[in-house]
């Protein structure tokens, strides 16, 4: 019997309540089993990031070892206060579905810093402390709603000529990099891509910059990472616009005429004074779809970035949420084995999908995980991710959503989740599991992948970069939720097996179980590595590894326990400190916290 504390109200710092619950790890047994050898050659299909792949650039020297970027390379977005600009945004806002009030407001403001800052060129933040300074306060532009918000940047954003008269660029250069973790990732797609070249050539790698609000601005950092890698690197234009353009045009409409109106549904505007070229080739793709397919058809990668997963999945799908052609021809290429598929953050999450077991596998769009403990998962759209608290929505930025019928389906192990253990994933990603029927999901560490490997009748995993991988298995797992008697509040409970699989694990799923492989050694006693600065759970564990004793700590809103038996196995460097503490089966439970 574990006795799990909580938090009360009167004394939050002290145990005063101790709720009596048997985790019945007794049923909950681990079908993997640890390989005594499995195969490092499979041609993986899938790359899959955990974000946070700091990469150095013209506009993140920070991240670089060596920087000699030109003086034509952009260095900072900028924008400009203009009498102009103003009136541009008066226009456009008065076309828009905002409050009027907040508009003539931001007109007035715009107007008082264009006579105090002239023409000047501002940073972001140094063009909103302008607006403050000018009138307006923080919470104001905090609770902007998002048209506004956007269509004050966008049409105020500056457009940067360089020496030669063309537009500046970002430059990305991997080579310059000053995390080997990441040039290894990102060296790594490119060698699955140039794998699948006939000859020698260089493979051909597609970016997909979708995840952006503003994809036209992230392309040119994803064409010149892959650049710097000897690939030659196209852009494909797939986003909300480009589909819904498309779906009007099937329907008998004029769609791509249309398409820089269409763009201003998704709070995008201007896009055309600042990258003509981009939009120009959109266009041309819209017009002529038949040239985006057959570039799709041969590339041997396609790499999606991060941002925010549910526009990926727009840019892939058409407004009726069904797939498009462009999809169907990327799962084509890629059951051939013609293609490798990678993508970072966002571009990880919205490959969950399809069916495991015969249930649906979500893609999960948002939360955290006190949210997830407090209030549990909700099948909606995702609330803006600036809004913080009294929002004109249904649900604040931090609630668990989720995609019931998931993202690309690409991969259907499981639920995918990302930037995991720096964040405090883990009761997010089980409170989804719970609700949502999934025996498995995944969740990946920041400056970390997850490579996918299928074959005839298994799947091969494999973790590379910094850190790892943790694994959710609910077999014989029970969640249960109850309501307080005036129903203001309800709480969870949730008891699992974890696995954490670090960098240089090797999984394999065949007949419904896992093996694994570890590079590391098994350990029998406990051990105690340095402490890290993200990642609470992961650093609990790392204080001890293979510890005997029930591991326990409070985390805002709920309580965490962990607790190894006899069926979990832990594995860690002999005499390495900075590895980290790698493990299977090993029992936990979370409990809410009494509010």
């Amino acid at each position: 019997m574990l006795k799990i504390p909580t938090k009360t109200s009167a004394q939050p710092l002290k145990i005063m309540l101790m709720i009596k619950f048997t985790l019945i790890f007794i049923l909950i047994k681990s079908n993997g089993c640890i390989a005594s050898g499995l195969g490092s050659q499979l041609d993986y299909d899938l790359l899959l990031a955990g974000g946070a792949l700091r990469t150095c650039s013209s506009m993140s020297l920070r991240n670089c070892r060596v920087s000699d970027f030109s003086e034509n390379k952009k260095q900072a977005l900028l924008y400009q206060f203009s009498s102009e600009n103003a009136e541009r945004f008066l226009e456009l806002g008065k076309s828009l579905s905002v409050d009027n009030k907040q508009l003539m407001q931001l007109h007035s403001t715009l107007l008082k810093s264009y006579a105090g800052k002239k023409d000047k060129r501002l940073a972001r933040s140094d063009f909103f402390d302008a607006l403050i300074s000018y009138g307006l306060t923080d919470e104001f532009i905090r609770k902007l709603a998002d048209p506004l918000y956007f269509a004050v940047l966008d049409t105020h954003e500056a457009t940067q000529i360089d020496s030669n008269g063309l537009r500046k660029q970002e430059q990305a250069n991997v080579g310059w990099t000053n995390s080997e973790a990441t040039q290894d990732i990102y060296q790594t797609f490119v060698d699955l891509a140039k794998h699948r070249v006939k000859g020698n050539g260089r493979p051909r790698i597609a970016v997909v910059t979708a995840s952006s609000r503003d994809p036209f601005e992230s392309a040119d950092f994803y064409l010149s990472v892959f650049d710097s890698l000897g690939a030659d690197v196209v852009w494909l234009p797939l986003d909300a616009t480009y589909q819904k353009a498309r779906f009007i045009e099937l329907m008998g409409g004029n769609g791509c005429q249309r398409i820089a109106e269409i763009r201003k549904e998704f709070n995008s505007f201007e896009r055309e004074r600042i990258y003509p070229l981009r939009t120009a080739l959109q266009l041309q793709y819209c017009q002529q779809p038949e040239l985006l397919r057959d570039l799709l058809a041969n590339v041997q990668g396609v790499f999606f970035n991060g941002g925010d997963q549910s526009r990926t999945l727009a840019a892939l799908t058409n407004p009726l949420g069904r797939g498009s052609v462009e999809l169907a021809l990327i799962k084509q290429q890629l059951g051939a084995k013609q293609l490798v598929v990678g993508g970072t953050s966002a571009g990880t999450a919205v490959q969950s999908g399809g069916y495991f077991a015969g249930a649906p596998v979500p893609m999960i769009s948002s939360g955290q995980s006190d949210s997830a403990m407090q209030n549990g998962a909700f099948p909606v759209a995702v609330a803006s991710e600036r809004c913080t608290s009294n929002c004109q929505q249904s649900l604040n930025a931090d609630a668990l959503t989720y995609k019931p019928q998931g993202g690309t389906g690409l991969f259907s192990l499981g639920i995918l989740d990302t930037h995991f253990s720096e964040r405090d994933r883990e009761a997010r990603l089980a409170v989804l599991a719970a609700e949502s029927g999934q025996r498995y999901a995944f969740g990946v560490d920041e400056t970390t992948a997850l490579l996918v490997g299928y074959g005839e009748s298994e799947i091969q995993l494999r973790v590379i970069g910094q850190n790892g991988v943790f694994m959710i298995d609910r077999a014989g797992s029970q969640y249960t939720v109850s309501e307080s008697e005036d129903y203001t509040h309800s709480r969870r409970q949730f008891n699992g097996l974890a696995n954490y699989l670090p960098t240089g694990t090797t999984a394999r799923f065949e007949q419904q179980r896992w093996q694994f492989l570890f590079a590391d050694d098994q350990i029998t006693s406990r051990k105690k590595l340095n402490k890290l600065e993200q990642g609470v759970w992961r650093d609990k564990i790392r204080q001890w590894c293979n510890a005997d004793k029930m591991i326990q700590w409070d985390h805002k809103s709920y309580v965490v326990a962990l607790h190894a038996d006899s069926n979990s196995k832990f594995f860690v460097s002999d005499g390495d400190e900075d590895r980290h503490c790698g493990y299977t089966g090993l029992p936990f439970l979370l409990n809410s916290s009494e509010p």
